[in-house]
C-alpha cells in the first residue's frame, strides 16, 4: 500500500511540473489565450489545444474553411448521378477536433447565446449528432477570425421588447 501512495505521489509531483511547464509555454500567448476564453465553451484546457494545435498564426489557410478542413470538422459532400448521399465528416487533426466538439457540447448548454440558438435551430432538422459537428466548425470559423483579426469575441444581444415599445392591442 505504501509503495502505491508513494507511486501516486511521484505522479502527481510530475503532473504539477508538467502543468508549470505548458503555462511557461502559454505565456508567449496570454493575450490570446484569455481572448479564447471569452467564446461560450471554450475553457482553459480547450484554449490550451487550439493554441497547441493552430498556433498565433493562421496564415497558412487561406480562409477558415480550408482550416475546418484540416481540423476534419467539413462536412463531407458525397454526390452520385445528381443524388446527394449521406457523407462523412473527413479525417483530420484528431486533437483539434476533439476539443471544438467538446466546445460545441459545452456552447450549446451555455444560457442566451446566439451559438445556443444556432445549435437548436439546426438540431430540429438534422439531428443533434450533425447540429454539434456544425456548432463546431462555426466556432472553429469564429477562432479563424479572432487570430486573424486580433478581435475579441462578442455577443451579439437580440433587441427585447420592453412594455412601452408594444402597441396596446384594443
Amino acid at each position: 500500500m505504501a509503495m502505491n501512495m508513494n507511486l501516486l505521489a511521484s505522479y502527481q509531483r510530475e503532473l504539477i511540473n508538467l502543468e508549470s511547464r505548458i503555462y511557461e509555454q502559454l505565456e508567449a500567448f496570454s493575450e490570446l489565450y484569455h481572448r479564447l476564453q471569452a467564446i461560450p465553451g471554450v475553457g482553459e484546457g480547450t484554449a490550451q489545444i487550439i493554441i497547441a494545435e493552430i498556433g498565433s498564426d493562421v496564415s497558412p489557410f487561406p480562409d477558415a474553411h480550408h482550416l475546418a478542413s484540416w481540423a476534419g470538422l467539413c462536412p463531407g459532400s458525397y454526390e452520385s448521378a445528381g443524388k446527394k448521399h449521406g457523407a462523412h465528416t473527413l479525417h483530420g487533426n484528431k486533437y483539434l477536433k476533439t476539443a471544438m466538439i467538446t466546445a460545441a457540447m459545452a456552447a450549446k448548454s451555455t444560457k442566451q447565446t446566439g451559438l445556443r440558438d444556432f445549435y437548436w435551430r439546426l438540431c430540429s432538422r438534422m439531428g443533434k449528432q450533425k447540429a454539434n459537428v456544425a456548432l463546431a466548425h462555426k466556432l472553429l470559423r469564429i477562432i479563424y477570425v479572432m487570430i486573424q483579426t486580433g478581435a475579441t469575441y462578442q455577443e451579439y444581444k437580440k433587441s427585447q421588447r420592453t412594455e412601452d415599445t408594444l402597441t396596446p392591442k384594443i
